[in-house]
């Protein structure tokens, strides 16, 4: 099940599974992805542009419960994908980067 709002998008599924907010959406200077709860195994997170190309990879390590992204200088404003993968249940949603 899917859950938007005006600055996140969520996802919730079962109980055995951890949801992710990440907010602003759009964002600017920083992009913050939130876990339900911390996290007992490594989450892969992978920001792509929308052909598809890596702008950013990383594993977190467990006990995890945020994320912050905060260098986007490389990026143009633009639609990206990002990609959170926990417990081999890949979830995947867009943000937007604002311009200045």
């Amino acid at each position: 099940m899917v859950k938007k709002s005006a600055n996140s998008i969520s996802f919730f599924e079962d109980k055995s599974t951890i949801s992710f907010s990440a907010f602003p959406n759009p964002f600017s200077n920083y992009l913050t992805i939130a876990l339900s709860s911390t996290s007992t195994s490594p989450t892969e997170l992978i920001l792509s542009d929308i052909q598809g190309i890596i702008l950013f990879k990383k594993i977190y390590p467990p006990m995890t419960n945020e994320i912050q992204l905060t260098d986007f200088t490389y990026m143009r404003p633009a639609i990206y994908i990002l990609r959170l993968n926990h417990n081999n249940m890949p979830k995947t949603f867009s943000v937007i980067k604002e311009g200045f």
